[in-house]
This record gives structure tokens, sequence and C-alpha cells, in this order.
């Protein structure tokens, strides 16, 4: 996992072992023909019913607050003297982010 400190949330790793018990489910139907459809269609309902769903639209909406939440990273990374940060690669920009996380920890900011 590239970003292990994005999936601490349990609910995220509730979701991701369901998606990885689905996955194996329909890997086994298409190798060994055997039918898991019914169990498949309760992880499906499990996975659309354990998310609340995304505003969107209008200033709230998901999209409206990522490019937030990108803008304000690019701008706390440039503070810590990253000249460009919207040209890192994403595994580049997860990384400089986290390394200013444990610097701004270790000073006690």
């Amino acid at each position: 996992m590239f970003f292990p400190e994005l999936a601490s949330n349990p609910r995220m790793l509730k979701m991701e072992s369901e998606i990885k018990r689905q996955t194996n489910l329909l890997l086994d139907e298409v190798l060994s023909l055997s039918d898991h459809q019914d169990e498949i269609n309760k992880i499906d309902n499990f996975l659309l019913t354990y998310i609340k769903s995304s505003t969107l639209v209008g200033s709230h909406s998901v999209e409206i607050r990522s490019a937030k939440g990108f803008e304000e990273s690019c701008f706390a990374l440039r503070k810590n003297n990253y000249i460009n940060p919207e040209s890192l690669s994403v595994f580049q920009f997860y990384q400089a982010c986290t390394i200013i996380k444990e610097t701004n920890k270790q000073k006690g900011k």
C-alpha cells in the first residue's frame, strides 16, 4: 500500500475488506464457474449503504472541496520551500505532505 496513513480509518479498512472479498468471489465465479451472486449482491448493498453519498453540486460539492484541499496543500508545500508542488507526481506530493506533517509534529505545531 502506497499510503498506509490514509488507510488507518476503520471504516475505510472495513470497506476495503469487503471489496477484496467481493473481488475474490467474482474471481472464483469466473475460474470455477460457481455461483456467488447472492453473496456478491449483499456486499454490493453493504457498500452502497456504508458510505454517505456526497454532494455533487454547489459550493460544498466534492469537486470544490477537493480543489480547495489541493490548493491549501500546495500553499502549505510552498510555505515549506517546495517551489512548484503542482509539478510533483502524486506519490511525491503525498510524501511531501507527510514529511511536513511529521516535521510540524516534531516541532510541536
